[in-house]
């Protein structure tokens, strides 16, 4: 009996995977209608489309300090990239961070973290990086 109810267990969960996170997903990016692999930049981050570039995928590493934050992605096509964002004042969070395409706020931590420096299990991410600005890495964090 155990054994079938781990397969029920398993059968939702991959039922959920199929149905609710692409729907999730939907909301909060946008793709590219002649890319539709390749999600649209949130209209906050300013770039010369020649220079940007993004990845998107599962947080498998996560490292909040004073002063920087790193991180390690293993993105879609199965890659681990690992990403460092140095910031001056964490209080003000927004320049490097967004929450959903949004402007990433203060408190938004605690919708990400289940306390402070530890990041929420299954948390993912699109990492955008931009040859030619100020702030080169910004982390845009897709909650579940």
């Amino acid at each position: 009996m155990k054994n079938r109810s781990n397969k029920v267990v398993g059968f939702c969960l991959a039922l959920f995977s199929m149905l609710a996170l692409p729907a999730m997903a939907q909301q909060t990016t946008e793709r590219l209608p002649d890319h539709p692999g390749r999600f649209a930049p949130p209209p906050s981050i300013v770039c010369d489309p020649s220079l940007l570039s993004s990845f998107n995928g599962v947080v498998t590493s996560y490292e909040r300090g004073h002063d920087s934050l790193t991180i390690i992605v293993r993105a879609e096509w199965g890659a681990l990239k690992t990403v460092t964002i140095g910031y001056v004042d964490t209080s003000e969070p927004a320049p490097y961070f967004r929450m959903q395409g949004q402007a990433f706020k203060q408190e938004d931590w605690a919708r990400i973290e289940v306390e402070p420096g530890v990041l929420m299990e299954g948390m993912s991410a699109i990492v955008w990086t931009c040859e030619d600005a100020e702030i080169s890495t910004i982390v845009d964090w897709l909650p579940l």
